[in-house]
């Protein structure tokens, strides 16, 4: 709940839609574990954090085939590339008008959906630490 998340753009602009869109439920997420959480499908995944040094919590939602919104704070528009949908951080309008996108249009969620899977590819682990290792060992 710290500020630069930026949660209370989050929630105005989930209260512009929420009356057009009543199955639609808003979740919020964080460091405490949350057994109901676990169980609860996403139908895509908002991140409007106003500054983050890497962002793990977009990559990790790519990674669970969830299409992505984001704000461009910090390196998450060099993170994310063009394979999540981007927010003004500072309008809820522009948020709840690209929420209101993936929920009326499927075909451009999917879109997200596999453009966001096959991109967090490049950030495995494994692959990871394989190129830290062959760096190490041509010095």
């Amino acid at each position: 709940m710290k500020p630069h998340k930026n949660l209370g753009v989050l929630i105005e602009a989930f209260s512009l839609i929420k009356d057009r869109f009543p199955d639609i439920r808003l979740v919020l997420a964080g460091v405490e574990p949350d057994r109901a959480f676990k169980k609860a499908a996403a139908e895509f995944f908002v991140f409007p954090s106003l500054y983050e040094g890497f962002g793990f919590p977009p990559l990790e939602a790519m990674a669970r085939k969830k299409a992505v919104i984001s704000s461009p704070g910090g390196s998450l528009r060099e993170t994310l590339g063009d394979n999540a949908l981007f927010f003004s951080p500072d309008s809820a309008e522009d948020l709840a008008e690209k929420i209101t996108l993936f929920i009326e249009n499927e075909g451009k969620k999917g879109d997200y959906e596999t453009k966001g899977f096959d991109h967090c590819q490049r950030f495995r682990w494994g692959k990871t630490i394989g190129e830290y290792i062959s760096v190490l060992i041509d010095k």
